[in-house]
């Protein structure tokens, strides 16, 4: 997914004080390391333990 469209890491902490809905979502994809990716419409996001969060736009 990531060489097909743009990427931005986040803290967790900046998008829960935009009032990001983590729990919307239409669809999930498992990576070749098994991390999880929540596809909402043409983006995706990925959670780390770090706090972190990466979200993609999908071409």
């Amino acid at each position: 997914m990531g060489k097909n469209g743009i990427q931005i890491k986040l803290l967790k902490s900046v998008l829960e004080k935009k009032n990001f809905k983590f729990n919307y979502g239409n669809g999930f994809y498992e990576n070749a390391q098994n991390k999880r990716y929540h596809i909402v419409y043409n983006f995706a996001w990925m959670d780390f333990k770090t706090g972190e969060i990466l979200i993609e736009r999908r071409k």
